[in-house]
């Protein structure tokens, strides 16, 4: 099935005022917002380029092996998109960065001018800091985390400069729970303006959050995309309905989203989110509600300063390369942080195996429901009997044969779902 890039072969040399803009094309400019654009584009919005003369001045200096990115596959998704009609004079413009470990925050955003007085604007998600990720998990018990309020500012200060534009926001991973948060919170008549909103199985938020006026009045633009087997797309929580789509990965590497599969302009369709994928849900929503905002912080601080304590790694390429990180982990390991981390992980088996009986006895019933019309309408119909000592039917099909049949062998999956779980299973 195709992908992205089959996507750009076959639509690209349709520019946007022939066959309009399309959640595919979403999805391309959310992943090119993991390109560092900041050698090339300032902040300042009234400085826009083409995105074919980004890319040239891009690749001209040979940083298409730069390592600060998690989504290495956006740099040639950049050299092709910028070689289509459909991208190639697309504009782009303001390009922000920030990477603050004292806030911990990691953020980062661009903005494309579409044609028809419309623009697109694309937050990152996570990169490979480490501060990146620990701000991810500080959404546990934060109510609002530093790049949240930072792309509220960033469409606010967009909505301004370009007040005649319509936008559309949208992001992947973390960059998608940035594009609802900021389209919730920014200026009510800015708010007007949004057309869509672009969920690329981000994150969820609170129930305050979801319980907001701002949110209420965006909720009707926003499209969620979500793989079969979303897990980080089900985090926290989500409200309203979802695409789910398939991918061509398994498990949770299926929030990759160059695997995601594109039938013409839209992606993939499947009927629900899988077995695993609710199983996870269950277990980490669960493993929320078990524990105050103030003891999910003290866990999440732990581990990110024991982590901090044992290695000089700011990047998750760095922390793999440090061969004594995990030697003076352990040696840095008290009491008392083992007996934080080993509480909470003790209740986050146990929900897990909560959650995989709950959904193994709920497909079990739904199979019984299926299978229940079909075992009536294979019941025999009854066949009138020969009056005593009369003559048997001649006519063969009113005759009825019996014969000793043999139980048909369950099946290795009616087998297994009988079978106990044990801790390190895969659902």
């Amino acid at each position: 099935m195709a992908t992205l890039f089959d996507y750009l072969t076959w639509r690209g040399d349709l520019d946007l005022l022939a066959v309009p803009f399309n959640e595919v094309d979403n999805l391309i400019l959310s992943e090119l917002a993991f390109v560092d654009f900041g050698e090339i584009l300032p902040a300042d919005p009234s400085v826009s380029l083409p995105l074919k003369e980004a890319a040239e001045i891009y690749f001209s200096a040979e940083r298409e092996t730069q390592s600060a990115l998690l989504v290495p596959e956006a740099i040639p998704l950049l050299r092709a998109a910028a070689e289509t009609a459909r991208f190639s004079a697309l504009r782009v413009c303001a390009f922000e960065r920030r990477t603050d470990t004292h806030c911990e925050a990691q953020f980062a955003a661009v903005t494309f001018l579409l044609p028809g007085g419309e623009m697109f604007i694309a937050f990152r998600g996570t990169d490979d800091s480490l501060v990146g990720w620990k701000e991810d998990f500080n959404m546990a018990f934060l109510s609002v985390i530093p790049s949240q309020s930072s792309a509220m500012l960033y469409v606010d200060r967009m909505a301004a400069a370009y007040p005649a534009y319509r936008m559309r926001i949208g992001g992947h991973s973390k960059g998608g729970n940035l594009a609802v948060y900021s389209a919730a919170k920014c200026a009510a008549v800015h708010r007007e303006r949004i057309t869509c909103v672009y969920n690329n199985d981000g994150p969820g938020f609170s129930r305050a959050f979801l319980d907001s006026d701002g949110y209420t009045a965006i909720k009707d633009r926003i499209l969620t995309i979500l793989p079969e087997t979303s897990v980080v797309g089900m985090l926290l929580e989500q409200e309203g309905p979802y695409t789910v789509i398939k991918s061509r990965q398994n498990g949770v590497f299926q929030h990759d989203a160059f695997s995601w599969e594109v039938e013409g302009p839209r992606f993939v369709r499947v009927e629900d989110r899988s077995g695993e994928s609710k199983v996870l849900d269950r277990t980490f929503k669960a493993w929320i509600a078990a524990f105050t905002e103030e003891e999910r912080e003290e866990f999440i601080d732990t581990v990110y300063q024991l982590i901090s304590s044992a290695t000089p790694a700011e990047t998750l390429p760095e922390l793999l390369l440090d061969r004594e990180a995990p030697i003076k982990l352990l040696k840095n390991l008290t009491p008392e942080r083992r007996d934080t981390i080993s509480k909470m992980l003790r209740v986050l088996i146990r929900e897990g195996r909560k959650a995989y009986k709950e959904e193994r006895s709920q497909r079990k019933a739904a199979k019984q429901e299926t299978a229940a019309p079909e075992e009536t309408s294979a019941k025999p119909q009854a066949v009138e009997a020969p009056p005593e000592g009369g003559e048997k039917p001649k006519n063969p099909a009113l005759s009825i044969r019996f014969k000793a049949v043999t139980p048909e062998k369950p099946t290795k999956e009616e087998q297994n779902e009988d079978l106990p779980y044990h801790e390190g299973d895969l659902y």
